[in-house]
Parts: structure tokens; sequence; C-alpha cells
């Protein structure tokens, strides 16, 4: 059910306005940060992890290793949190899902 999904997005308005105004480095952008992603489960190659075991370090597939590498070169902190594709479909499209995810966390990492 979308309605019982937390909403743990960031106010990031301060740092976008430092960005703008030249106070912080666009490379600065994000360091310090935690930040929270999502991901639906459903292709083990793109992201998969143990049952009810939210540890990055035994998160495995492409999505894991984007949110490391990036994490590491921007100096934030994240959490990634899943959902089986089952929690939404077929009762929403991809696109449903996208606006509920973006609604929810900072940065959705699916494609479309």
């Amino acid at each position: 059910d979308p309605s019982s999904i937390l909403d743990r997005r960031n106010d990031f308005c301060g740092r976008a306005e430092g960005v703008h105004n030249g106070s912080i480095g666009l490379e600065d952008a994000l360091r310090g940060l935690h930040i929270a992603l999502v991901t639906p489960l459903y292709d083990p190659p793109w992201f998969d992890e143990p049952i009810d075991v939210a540890t990055p370090g035994r998160m495995t597939g492409f999505h894991a290793d984007l949110a490391a590498a990036l994490a590491a070169r921007a100096g934030f902190s994240y959490t990634i949190y899943s959902h089986p594709l089952s929690s939404f479909a077929p009762d929403m499209s991809w696109t449903e899902y996208l606006n509920v995810s973006v609604r929810n966390y900072d940065v959705s990492m699916d494609w479309w």
C-alpha cells in the first residue's frame, strides 16, 4: 500500500542555494548528507539483498555498486530501501510507482 510508505526525503534546498550562490562547491554539495535511495526488488543483476536484511555490505547488483561508488566519491552516506515488485504491481504502473517513490525518497534508482 503506497500510503503506508514513510516519507524519507531530505530537504536539500539549503545545499542547492549554496551551490547556486557559490558558497558550496558542486563537488561538496552532498558531502556529509545521508540520502534515502529506493529501488524495486525484481531482478538480482540490478539489485538484490538477503530477505529482511538491509545491510549495505550484503546488497549486490548494479544499483548497490552505483550507490557505493557515488557515495565514496561525493562523501555522503545512504540507505537503500527496496520494495518487491509485488508490492505495487499489477495495481500500479511503473510510472505510478515512480511518482510514489519520488514523493517518499530522495532518489529512485530504477530506469524508465
